[in-house]
Formats: C-alpha cells, structure tokens, sequence
C-alpha cells in the first residue's frame, strides 16, 4: 500500500507476524499502532533490514557484527519505551498495548485473565526487545531493494511536475496474534524517514 503525504512517499516493505499464547478469560480486524516517525540514513537502513543484497530480513550474525561498529543502531529496531512512541512522543509499551487491546476485544479487564497466562504472556512479549527478537522466518510478504528503488524513482518521475517527492518513509509491519479468534491481532508499524533526499535517483 502506498500514499503520498505531501513532498513524501509513505511505502510499506514489509510484514513480519509473532503468535503469542492465547489469553483464557474466567468468564476481522485489526488493531492498528503507528509508531512515530524514525530517522535513519539510508546506510544504516540496508545493514538492518536488507545486509545481505537485495532481500528483506535481520541477519542475527550481521547485526552483531554491525554493533561493534555502530553500538547505537540497535535503537532503531528497539520497542523499549525509551525509543519508541506514539502520538507525537507517548512512550509505547507493547506489552500494555496489547493487553489494552485484548482487555478491549474481550470486553473484560485484565484482572479477569487466568493469571498463568497472563504472566505467559508478560514472559513472551518482554522477551520481545527489538524486531530482531521476532521470527524472521515469518516474513509473510516483504518488498526487495531493487523494488523499493524501483517504485520509489517511478513516484519520485510521476510528481515531479507537481508535488516533487522529497522523503520517503519505509514501513515495517509487525503482526501480534494469538490463536484466540475473540482477540483481533494487533499491527505495529515502525516508519522510518530515510534522512537523504532523493537517494532513489
């Protein structure tokens, strides 16, 4: 899915899913969270998301490899509260996030959870520290490079007469799901500003 927000061209890439436990109470859409916007350089974009060429994934060895370097790159992939928001600079808790939306589906408080599974899930999303912690092997659809230079150069040629493409943004998708129909799966969006103009030409 693509649109344009005014000089920039906001281009999902990819769609990555993580299954949790489900949730049991005592007694098809989705949930939608837009983290605020991230700024990286296009450098460092490529080494998360795409070191080994042309496909999308987090190569686990790489990235430790690439800390060496770049120590503070981890933040751009993290979901610690101390890096991510929502809402123009809310700290995001995932963990309170998706309890909010399981709480809201259920139409019961979280104090009507069987506590196992409650602290089930408390131990599986803390264990959830950045997009490296998701299974990359659940990349359910995923852009290459070479299509994202593509798309963005023909969007970059098609509005230059009128509205010229200055930035683009580059969404990851994260899907939280559980195998309780009742819950409605939860889709966390990371945007990334890449921060050179044009790059694509």
């Amino acid at each position: 899915m693509q649109k344009a927000i005014s000089d920039t061209f906001l281009l999902d890439i990819a769609v990555i899913s993580q299954e949790f436990s489900p949730i049991q109470a005592t007694s098809t859409d989705n949930h939608i969270i837009e983290l605020d916007e991230i700024e990286i350089d296009k450098e460092s974009f490529t080494q998360l998301f795409y070191p080994n060429g042309g496909n999308f994934g987090i190569d686990i060895t790489k990235l430790h490899e690439i800390k060496i370097n770049k120590p503070k790159i981890i933040e751009y992939i993290s979901f610690s509260p101390c890096f991510r928001s929502i809402n123009n600079g809310e700290p995001f808790s995932l963990l309170e996030q998706i309890i909010l939306n399981i709480e809201s589906d259920l139409n019961i408080t979280r104090n009507c959870f069987e506590k196992t599974t409650l602290i089930e899930l408390s131990k599986e999303l803390s264990n959830i520290k950045t997009l490296a912690n998701i299974n990359c092997c659940n990349v359910l659809c995923s852009l290459n490079w070479s299509n994202i230079i593509t798309i963005l150069k023909n969007e970059y040629l098609d509005r230059r007469s009128t509205n010229p493409l200055n930035q683009a943004l580059l969404v990851i998708s994260v899907i939280f799901k559980t195998s309780n129909l009742d819950i409605l799966p939860t889709l966390v969006k990371f945007k990334y500003r890449i921060t050179e103009n044009c790059f694509w030409i």
